[in-house]
């Protein structure tokens, strides 16, 4: 007890010191000790000159958030595209004998209509459209199909609209959980003409076959178009495909987290995210091999993705060889993994990780459940203390200006909040992890 009185005492004679009131620092019993700290130390600041700040990535709780449909609370969900892979012949059982377990598997779905057939009759039979094969033997293995569709032909509304009730009353036979990911938007189209196709497709799915999930997905160099084409709650997920290509310079051309990022913070808020990965190990500017460089950035990327990124629920890693498939040399490149040995140990490892999900969550419809975000704006470390934006606590937590406490610093023109005080008033706690802090509601 004499040890904390001598703490407090110190703490108060230092406040009084520097000119500051007791009345400014005595406002609870509880955090007397904490609050002369805090105010000496930025008085102390003030006379020495700017703050040394050091910035965290900060995430925080929504309680009030839903999950969205198979939308896992923690953690995240594997998948792989092997169709194209020649080492396993698309085949699930070898990848996964070679690979270790995963959750999702993703097919390629072409959109087309029979030329040889009438009006009005779009394929023959019927049948050959539903890949009934495929959506059996998953849910044998409790694994979960995702089926990426493409157009392969032009096919006007009428058909896509009859199209898509032979897809969903073909999918209604099954009762085990899929995900269908429409036609990606091209640049340039009419944005409410795409937005009309998806929710026609989806509509139809939810009449007859509920049980399965929507991806809005968009290639990497459209992330600044994605805004324009998203069709709202007709998606359940989004998705976004970005792939690291080897330039000649023995590099990786640009940086994949960043073009990710600007799709994150667009949609995190109201949907959870399939990340869907290629990273070069061969290009076809000079078709050196460089396995050990694609090791390095698949555990960066990887890495950054399951911590940085808490709403990337989904990442589906994409095993296709382009240069092997004939694709223009300057634009090729080798992305497969299950014939290199370091490729192979550098994936395993990413699989065996404890916060991968294992099977794909049974809520097919969302739930409550709180939704872990991540701020866009950093927070503050000084001297062993956390400080918030106000952007964060006013725009993307919703906390009313009148209830922000504690006196705050102002670091390029914004204000940043003392976390402590959030802490003291006994509605949130707060975690720090390295360069990482979590406000969660007590």
């Amino acid at each position: 007890m004499r040890a904390v009185s001598v703490r407090i005492t110190i703490g108060l004679a230092l406040a009084l010191f520097l000119g500051l009131g007791v009345r400014d620092i005595a406002q609870s019993n509880r955090g007397l000790f904490a609050e002369a700290e805090y105010f000496a130390e930025v008085r102390i600041q003030s006379v020495l000159g700017a703050a040394r700040y050091e910035e965290v990535t900060m995430f925080f709780e929504d309680a009030g958030a839903q999950l969205a449909m198979f939308e896992p609370p923690r953690g995240v969900y594997l998948g792989a595209y092997i169709a194209s892979d020649t080492a396993v012949n698309g085949d699930m059982v070898r990848f996964e004998q070679m690979m270790g377990r995963h959750s999702i598997f993703k097919y390629r779905l072409e959109l087309a209509r029979d030329p040889d057939l009438p009006p009005g009759e779009l394929v023959s039979p019927p049948g050959e459209l539903v890949p009934h094969e495929t959506i059996f033997r998953h849910a044998v293995r409790g694994r979960t199909p995702l089926f990426a569709l493409e157009y392969a032909g032009a096919i006007s509304d009428d058909e896509f609209a009859e199209i898509s009730r032979v897809l969903a009353r073909g999918f209604g036979y099954y009762f085990s959980p899929a995900f269908v990911q429409p036609p990606k938007p091209v640049r340039g189209q009419d944005a409410a003409a795409y937005v009309a196709r998806f929710t026609v497709m989806r509509d139809a799915f939810r009449r007859y076959a509920p049980h399965v999930a929507f991806v809005y997905a968009v290639d990497i160099a459209d992330a600044d178009v994605a805004e324009q084409f998203y069709p709202g709650e007709a998606a359940d997920w989004v998705g976004v495909r970005a792939l690291a290509s080897l330039s000649p310079y023995r590099a990786f051309k640009g940086d994949m987290l960043a073009a990710i990022e600007q799709v994150y913070h667009t949609f995190q808020a109201s949907k959870p995210m399939f990340v869907h990965i290629g990273i070069s190990r061969q290009s076809g500017h000079d078709f050196i091999y460089r396995p050990h460089l694609a090791a390095a950035e698949m555990e960066r990327v990887y890495n950054a993705l399951l911590a940085d990124f808490p709403r990337v629920k989904g990442i589906v890693y994409l095993s296709v060889d382009e240069v092997r498939r004939g694709a223009a040399r300057n634009t090729a490149d080798d992305f497969s993994i299950t014939d290199d040995e370091v490729l192979r140990a550098a994936y395993r490892e990413m699989v065996s990780r404890p916060d991968v999900v294992a099977a794909v969550a049974a809520n097919d419809t969302p739930e409550d459940g709180g939704v872990r975000k991540r701020s866009r704006h950093a927070a503050l470390r000084a001297g062993g203390l956390y400080y918030i934006s106000e952007r964060t606590l006013l725009d993307e937590m919703g906390i009313p200006r009148g209830s922000l406490r504690g006196r705050p610093r102002t670091n390029g023109g914004i204000r940043f909040y003392p976390a402590a005080a959030l802490v003291q008033s006994n509605e949130w706690s707060l975690q720090a992890h390295g360069a990482h802090i979590v406000l969660e509601p007590s």
